[in-house]
């Protein structure tokens, strides 16, 4: 197997560092589904122990990006079309509730946040720093969750966190231009205009049709990229 490069921790929170990587390496297409995650290979890479990798691919396999085969080890799940429709219908029905909810409870310095979050993802869109993107991307969303301050609407989105980073990376890479993923950074306009205008109903209209749109981007290309890897086989 190609040598991935797992990048060193940069901080304490090895695991979730970890399922980040993987969730990098997957979603770059250096893992296809089927390859087998070696717990000795990315902690080599990573120079770090096995435990944080075993404890990141429990998390991985709880939300479905990894399977675990008795005796065989950790394998790349198979994410195909009804994946991709599962998680984005249930996104849009959860984060529309948490940005209706949002609406009466943001602050102006919220308002603010949602607003550099969104001009820094034009910049990483500028500077074709698709990671860069997608962190600030996920921020921008994490942000409306927690003012929506429903504690089991947050268990909800908390147990679908990697799995929704993971398709938000897929779903930048169906990007193909520049000026695309800066559209893409600019429809986060809308939601904080309704967000802005305490509009609890268009609020949540607006993030559930963000969410919509992007499941169907996600969608169309992961069919495009499974027909070009069966043409190719």
């Amino acid at each position: 197997m190609d040598r991935v490069s797992f990048r060193p921790p940069e901080n304490k929170a090895l695991r979730v560092e970890v399922a980040n990587e993987i969730v990098r390496a997957i979603a770059n297409g250096h893992f296809k589904p089927g390859d087998r995650l070696v717990e000795q290979h990315i902690a080599k890479e990573m120079g770090i122990s096995r435990a944080p990798i075993r404890e990141a691919l429990r998390e991985l396999e709880g939300q479905g990006i990894v399977v675990t085969v008795p005796r065989k080890g950790a394998f790349v799940s198979h994410l195909g079309q009804e994946d991709v429709e599962e998680l984005f219908t249930l996104r849009s029905v959860v984060e529309g509730l948490a940005a209706r909810l949002a609406a009466t409870r943001v602050s102006g310095r919220d308002l603010a946040q949602l607003t550099r979050y969104t001009e820094e993802m034009v910049a990483a869109a500028r500077r074709k720093d698709t990671e860069a993107f997608v962190a600030r991307d996920l921020t921008f969303h994490e942000l409306i969750w927690t003012r929506s301050e429903h504690k089991r609407l947050l268990k909800v989105l908390d147990g679908i966190r990697t799995l929704t980073r993971l398709f938000m990376v897929i779903s930048k890479h169906a990007l193909t231009t520049d000026e695309q993923l800066v559209q893409e950074a600019e429809g986060h306009k809308p939601i904080i205009e309704a967000l802005g205008a305490r509009d609890a109903e268009r609020a949540e209209a607006v993030i559930r049709a963000h969410i919509t749109q992007a499941g169907e981007r996600v969608a169309k290309y992961l069919r495009e990229r499974e027909q070009k890897e069966e043409a190719t086989s």
